[in-house]
């Protein structure tokens, strides 16, 4: 300080900077604590997107499932007949509902002109011709794009239900309709957002495009307009995937939805801000308070916020970033859940554990940025391996897991991965071949067997089969001018 400046202002001034320092980092804590809290909410967003979006994939999977069932049985009686008259017609729709295990309700055949040959109704009674409901799928016949031909909420009594139509083969040449139909109360779909509730105050849906709800977390909302209009009317007018925030009679609610491929439907989760939020809020809010209290620790409290920030933004990731698959977290996460809804159908799950030949020879001798490629490309073949139901994951350096979504067998599923994996290597232009070890473990309902036991055993039937093979590693590095024609292409 200047020798002019008297001894007690030097000692106030000193004083005034330093309190003024104190204000200045406090300041600027308290808006990094702000930013810090809306990138993590922004974040906590994207995850809940991606994970409606995955719901909503599943219900299409299980629409298509059920497309498959009646095709299946459709297969096995032939070509419909409407000149055997009505009596004849009637007991083969009631023979295809006894044959599928879904379609409870009854069926209707319809003929060229789409006209009713034939209806069989398990309680007597079928939907109205008149019924609103039909609208879909008719225009989905009308089309021929490939849509899933299936209907919104129908109405016979009391009862709501769905139908789906698959065209047949008439006797007379010309196409006609088999229309399955099932009641929403008992359906698959109906169990499974069920299952979804995490407590009384989350609302689950999956509502067709009058804004008829199709299945929820309350049964009591089967058949009838979903809550929340204004809700309702935002997902009608927006984008197919999206959040928005509506004040639904006086509270604040965050709703995240996403389409459901191949319909007009909709799979979305509501909650109030307070639940959708409330953790990130009460973080932010008591780190700006640490903040404001204790200024002479605004460089700790700010370290304090920013881990915060890591760890909620470490623990919403789902996806592996190299090859965009799931990552260990997130599919343990969604195979854990897959299982439990498992062992309530009673049904059986297939686990793969693939391990990736070579690895260290591709890094050794073409570099670690080929063996990320060798890495992104075991992802790639397995991808394509498996169905909309099926869960990838990587668990981390070369090794992947499979849980397949529905009843299958583990020779098939290993067949399914062998010949994506021969294509891939017949195409690819990669200086070195891909080869993988499998091991399959099957899961029982009605073991105890835990999700991680069940990968352990996976992964010792992989190394058995790694094992047999003892010189599964030599050439995996293509000599020069071995490699793929120069058009063959590279993943």
């Amino acid at each position: 300080m200047p020798a002019f400046v008297p001894a007690g202002l030097s000692r106030h001034l000193s004083l005034v900077l330093s309190c003024a320092l104190v204000l200045i980092i406090g300041a600027l804590g308290v808006l990094a604590g702000q930013a810090a809290g809306r990138q993590a909410r922004d974040v906590h967003r994207q995850d809940r997107l991606l994970l409606q979006q995955t719901l909503s994939d599943l219900t299409g999977a299980a629409n298509l499932a059920m497309a498959g069932e009646l095709q299946s049985e459709l297969a096995v009686l032939g070509d419909w007949d409407p000149a055997a008259g009505p009596a004849a017609t009637t007991a083969r729709l009631a023979a295809l509902v006894e044959a599928t295990r879904s379609y409870d309700a009854g069926a209707v055949l319809l003929d060229g002109l789409g006209q009713v040959v034939g209806a069989h109704a398990v309680d007597g009674a079928l939907p109205a011709a008149e019924d609103e409901g039909w609208a879909p799928l008719r225009a989905a016949v009308l089309r021929g794009d490939g849509s899933l031909p299936i209907s919104d909420a129908l109405v016979t009594g009391d009862e709501p239900l769905l139908g789906l139509g698959l065209p047949v083969p008439l006797a007379d040449g010309v196409q006609g309709l088999v229309i399955g139909l099932w009641t929403l109360r008992d359906s698959e779909l109906q169990r499974y957002v069920g299952d979804l509730a995490l407590d009384d105050r989350y609302v689950g849906l999956v509502i067709d495009g009058r804004g008829q709800t199709l299945a929820a977390t309350d049964p009591g909302l089967l058949g009838a307009p979903a809550p929340f209009r204004s809700m309702v009317e935002e997902i009608a007018a927006g984008t197919p995937l999206g959040v928005i925030d509506t004040v639904e009679d006086g509270v604040d609610r965050v709703t995240v939805y996403a389409s459901v491929a191949g319909t007009d439907w909709t799979g979305l989760g509501s909650e109030t801000r307070a639940d959708f939020e409330g953790g990130l809020l009460r973080s932010s809010r008591l780190a700006q308070g640490s903040v404001v209290a204790l200024l002479l620790a605004a460089g700790t409290v700010l370290v304090v916020v920013h881990r915060r920030r890591e760890s909620a933004l470490e623990s919403v990731a789902l996806y592996d970033e190299l090859t965009g698959v799931y990552n260990r977290r997130g599919w343990f996460a969604l195979a854990d859940h897959e299982l439990t809804r498992a062992r309530r159908q009673g049904s059986p799950r297939v686990l793969l554990f693939v391990d990736l030949d070579g690895l260290k020879q591709v890094n050794d001798q073409l570099g670690h940025r080929e063996g990320d490629r060798a890495i992104t490309a075991a992802a790639v073949v397995l991808s394509s391996a498996s169905r909309s139901s099926d869960l990838v994951g990587r668990l981390g350096g070369d090794e992947f897991v499979l849980l397949l979504g529905e009843d299958g067998l583990a020779d098939v599923a290993r067949t399914r991965v062998l010949q994506a994996l021969a294509e891939h290597n017949a195409r690819s232009g990669d200086g070195f071949e891909l080869r993988l070890s499998l091991g399959a473990e099957v899961w029982f309902p009605d073991t105890a067997t835990t999700l991680a036991e069940l990968v352990r055993r996976a992964d010792a039937d992989m190394y058995a089969e790694k094992g047999s093979r003892p010189r599964r590693s030599d050439g995996v590095v293509r000599p020069a001018g071995a490699d793929a024609p120069e058009d063959a292409p590279t993943v």
